[in-house]
């Protein structure tokens, strides 16, 4: 009951709500139809779940000695509801306590919750929730350290799946490279996530997974390899986007994942997975000898720079890479184009691209 309210204005209740049921599991129960138990998220600020995590692993690794690479799909905390960076399903009543034992006081609802929306970190985040992030952040390093010495005294290399679960890994963060990963893997629907992944220093191999995943129906319940789906055109989509975001960032391997037998009746999407292989592998090779050329930040003085290595048809998005003196244009559109590009000595290039296409010429 809230006493003494305003005409007209909105109230919200925060509380705290123990999930019973892992919010990935309960998404493809509801999406892609599946239909076993309920699977419980674990919690590791609880020591007897970190044993029962150390346990599995030791007896998993045991088990699968032709593994080479084990991929950390799930961590332990879901980048919740504000979409990627959202650390509400890191709020425990043990985290609550050891957080006010080291900081000296108690966060409120309010502190995840702003104003009753989503506290992406993509905000500026106030001091408690700052706080709470490097209070979760170094309780993952001392967690998964000993996780990580045990792939790779078992001759393995450990990977880790930079989505779903990942919430306080904060793989950019100083004494992340410590973990001594051997890679990590992105989910990308777009250029930005796809920079996520390629400008991360802390680990030697970077891996984006494309969409849409080989499941029935994509994360919006729209159908993709089911009756009324186009999985040719949602990669042609997808990969439109990535692809911009590959000519600046450096990605080492690209790849799928699914159920590989939904694409039987799909010949057509094999072929342009095909396409898109040679696109990337491609671009992957320009940037083996070096980064792209970019214009310089401050224009002052630099008026005549901010004109060069750029296509004057804005559907037409160009790198030029100097160490290999290579070129590559891509057409992001969907008809031919035609445009110029003007180059750092004044010359002009004149380009025509057919839909989606991606040209690399060597320029002496």
């Amino acid at each position: 009951m809230i006493d003494e309210v305003t005409p007209w204005h909105f109230y919200s209740v925060s509380f705290l709500a123990h999930c019973t049921w892992d919010v990935i599991h309960w998404y493809n129960h509801t999406v892609n139809n599946w239909d076993d138990e309920p699977q419980m998220p674990m919690d590791p600020i609880y020591p007897e779940v970190r044993e029962r995590i150390r346990e599995n692993l030791a007896r998993w690794l045991e088990e699968n000695p032709y593994v080479d690479v084990v991929r950390f799909t799930s961590f332990y905390y879901l980048n919740h509801g504000g979409g990627i960076c959202d650390y509400s399903q890191t709020v425990s009543p043990r985290a609550l306590k050891l957080f006010a034992k080291r900081y000296g006081y108690m966060p409120t609802a309010e502190s995840f919750i702003r104003c009753g929306a989503y506290n992406h970190t993509a905000q500026v985040p106030d001091r408690a929730y700052r706080q709470w992030m490097e209070f979760i952040h170094d309780f993952f390093m001392e967690i998964s350290a000993p996780y990580i010495d045990m792939v790779h005294k078992a001759g393995k290399k450990a990977v880790f799946f930079l989505g779903d679960q990942w919430i306080g890994s904060e793989p950019y963060a100083a004494d992340f490279k410590k973990l001594g990963m051997d890679g990590a893997v992105g989910a990308v629907f777009s250029g930005f996530e796809a920079r996520l992944v390629g400008d991360l220093t802390s680990v030697p191999v970077t891996e984006i997974r494309f969409h849409p995943y080989f499941f029935p129906k994509e994360v919006t319940g729209k159908p993709t390899f089911s009756e009324g789906g186009e999985p040719v055109r949602d990669l042609e989509i997808y990969w439109r986007d990535v692809r911009r975001a590959c000519l600046r960032v450096k990605i080492n391997r690209i790849g799928f994942g699914g159920i590989i037998s939904l694409l039987e009746g799909y010949p057509d999407f094999v072929d342009y997975v095909g396409v898109v292989s040679c696109q990337a592998r491609r671009i992957a090779a320009c940037h083996l000898e070096g980064a792209p050329w970019q214009a310089p930040v401050k224009v002052a003085g630099k008026e005549d720079q901010w004109n060069i290595w750029q296509s004057d048809n804005p559907y037409l998005e160009c790198a030029w890479f100097p160490e290999s003196k290579k070129l590559i244009v891509v057409n992001n559109s969907d008809e031919t184009q035609t445009g110029t590009i003007t180059g750092d000595d004044g010359v002009k290039y004149p380009v025509e691209l057919s839909r989606l296409e991606l040209s690399d010429c060597q320029l002496s």
